[in-house]
């Protein structure tokens, strides 16, 4: 057996053991008070604010640009869904239009039965054949820069045709009309109805007492003769 000055000079020195136990050791970190998670406890999935323009790690950055993308992509999406409906809308007037005319001989209860058949009510039958009696012709120009509120609006009974033409000529030359403009349109084109004016009552003063003749608005003279004569014979009626 070696002596046990030998077997002392094999060890190796105590700072390596040291600096082998640290490296083969996991020290776990100092724990945090019993109440500290409980009075700030971690927020789940809570959206944190990440400049656009400094990367962060986990590719901050990427996930904004992709968020931007996907969200343009849809907005480019629902123009062109709103496009094929303006497209749809004067197309299912052009069919109204058609089998109305293709009725036309016959009497009005075919037509009604027709629509009654397919679900289409009659104000809406009315509005899709207005949409498209006014629109037909600038189909085309129509469903790329109109909306449906402007189509529904300019199509109207009451709608003046200087708006419709004025707001066709607008999208001839690329400008977009959407319900405010069409709306825009309308007011300026309609003139404004003249206010009745209130017509004074002729009075006639005769040995009976006086008479006050209220006359219709574009009452004629003979209505006027004949008003004049029937409150003369009313006032001798009652002093008689």
């Amino acid at each position: 057996m070696a002596p046990l000055a030998d077997h002392l000079a094999a060890r190796k020195p105590t700072i390596e053991l040291d600096n082998m136990l640290a490296d083969n050791l996991a020290i776990p970190p100092p724990a945090k008070p019993a109440d500290a998670e409980y009075l700030h406890p971690a927020p789940v999935d809570a959206p944190q604010d990440v400049p656009h323009d400094v990367p962060q790690a986990g590719g901050g950055v990427v996930v904004v640009e992709n968020l931007d993308k996907k969200i343009n992509k849809l907005g480019r999406k629902i123009q062109t869904s709103k496009k094929r409906l303006v497209r749809e809308v004067l197309a299912i007037g052009e069919m109204i239009c058609e089998v109305r005319d293709l009725l036309a001989g016959y009497p009005s209860a075919r037509y009604g039965k027709w629509m009654k058949k397919f679900g289409i009510s009659r104000t809406s039958a009315f509005r899709y054949s207005q949409a498209w009696e006014t629109f037909g012709e600038k189909c085309s120009t129509v469903e790329q820069l109109f909306d449906m509120q402007s189509v529904r609006l300019l199509s109207a009974a009451r709608s003046p045709q200087p708006a419709i033409d004025e707001a066709i000529e607008l999208a001839d030359d690329g400008q977009h009309v959407d319900a405010q403009v069409a709306k825009q349109l309308i007011a300026k084109h309609t003139v404004a109805k003249p206010k009745k004016k209130r017509i004074e009552p002729v009075v006639i003063s005769t040995e009976f007492g006086s008479v006050a003749i209220h006359c219709k608005p574009g009452a004629s003279e003979r209505d006027l003769v004949a008003a004049v004569l029937k409150q003369l014979l009313d006032g001798e009626r009652k002093v008689a």
